[in-house]
């Protein structure tokens, strides 16, 4: 008998086809998993949900996009009438408010950055295919740990750039140099390696100041330009800040991927690239915008005006207007935590992580835990959560699953957790 009561039939079905999609992409770079995790929810609505990684809904302040709209015309100038058409316009490639993405980096990092240094981009996501785009077309490979970003393998598949990943560490800087040396042998040249330095999705890592180092010493003895995925920094809960790897850049190796869909709104999808120097990199700026232009000609002048005003009304600093988000992810992983502690207790081989900023929490379980075992836990027992095997291009990780606590209220959390118990157990009696 399903705990799910009502006609679902159809919503059934729609889950079936996204595992479906999902089962597929597991074995072929995880292409399509991204979609599920943005459609979990909908498919199966009245479970709770641990999938997706968004910011919480009730902090969104959406209400507010005019207002900065406005703020952002009288920004630029006096001629309300000339700004209003110039944002309604097709805009430059590179982007209409890179100097304000700059005069923020610089602000909030303490890096110096110039306008001519950053590209605007649709999200994250556009960011990162720009740049592997740009390595297929010099015959170049990408290096990720594993289990990795979903986007990003899913993107380098799209791409068609091969992906060479290591497991997951605190001190990747030696196992990088030898996975280098393993696509070399496979006849590339131009590499790059994709790193969440702060609180890494899906495994919640953050690397310490000496290992940043080690790998930028690393990516220069052997070649390597280093994209760094900046998405989860802002949300750190104990430790101190750590510098970007981009402000430890000495010599130009690092492209810092950023985005504000995490830090102020995913729906008006703005993310940038930025390189502050151009010694080591094998790509150039112009290569970048010329490749965007085919990709989505500008990102729309609109949703930068938007980011823009918002900049300008935060004095360019994110993390006192991001002070809530910061609380009410910190409170949801303790909660999250303790509901783990007592659920499990008792459950032999069931362990998990302790983040230190993020949005995920990784559980150990004591079976394979697949789509199939998504699919019966969402249907049976009203419960959404992510098998690691979405994350991971070889199909590894099969007994682990990705919780996200970053987004759903603090009272589902528990009720969460004792129904993932309750189907934990019943598997194991089995």
């Amino acid at each position: 008998m399903s705990m799910i009561d009502g006609d679902q039939k159809g919503q059934h079905q729609k889950l079936k086809d996204t595992l479906a999609k999902a089962r597929r992409s597991a074995t072929t770079n995880t292409l399509d998993a991204m979609r599920f995790l943005n459609e979990a929810s909908e498919s199966y609505p009245n479970a709770v949900s641990l999938a997706a990684g968004r910011p919480p809904d009730h902090l969104l302040s959406t209400e507010l996009c005019h207002y900065w709209l406005d703020k952002y015309v009288s920004l630029r100038g006096d001629d309300a009438a000339a700004g209003w058409a110039t944002i309604g316009q097709y805009g430059n490639t590179s982007g209409v408010i890179t100097d304000l993405v700059a005069k923020h980096l610089r602000t909030q990092e303490g890096v110096e950055v110039d306008a001519a240094d950053c590209v605007v981009t649709n999200g994250f996501q556009e960011a990162v295919l720009i740049e592997l785009l740009n390595l297929r077309r010099a015959g170049g490979g990408v290096i990720a740990m594993e289990p990795t970003y979903v986007g990003l393998a899913g993107a380098a598949e799209a791409a068609g750039v091969p992906l060479f990943t290591f497991p997951a560490t605190e001190a990747p800087g030696a196992m990088l140099a030898a996975t280098a040396a393993r696509a070399r042998s496979t006849g590339l040249d131009r590499l790059a390696f994709y790193v969440i330095p702060d609180f890494a999705n899906p495994t919640g890592v953050c690397l310490t100041v000496e290992a940043r180092k080690e790998l930028l010493d690393v990516a220069d003895r052997h070649r390597i330009t280093i994209w760094e995925d900046a998405a989860y920094r802002i949300f750190r809960y104990h430790s101190e800040e750590i510098p970007t790897l981009l402000s430890l850049d000495d010599i130009g190796n690092v492209v810092h991927l950023g985005t504000f869909s995490k830090t102020f709104l995913p729906g008006v999808r703005v993310g940038f690239s930025v390189t502050r120097r151009t010694g080591a990199t094998w790509r150039t700026r112009t290569e970048v915008v010329s490749t965007k232009s085919f990709v989505s000609v500008n990102t729309s002048p609109i949703s930068q005006a938007i980011v823009g005003g918002f900049l300008a009304d935060v004095d360019f600093n994110l993390r006192d207007w991001n002070a809530p988000r910061v609380t009410f992810c910190k409170e949801n992983r303790d909660v999250l935590l303790k509901a783990l502690a007592s659920e499990f207790r008792d459950v032999s081989g069931v362990v998990w992580s302790r983040p230190e900023g993020g949005f995920f929490v990784v559980v150990s379980l004591p079976f394979d835990f697949d789509e199939r075992d998504l699919e019966c836990a969402a249907r049976d027992y009203g419960v959404i959560v992510v098998p690691m095997t979405f994350f991971s291009p070889t199909g590894g990780y099969r007994s682990m699953v990705r919780l996200s606590f970053s987004n759903t209220p603090p009272e589902q959390i528990p009720i969460a957790v004792n129904r993932l118990a309750r189907y934990v157990r019943d598997q194991c009696a089995r």
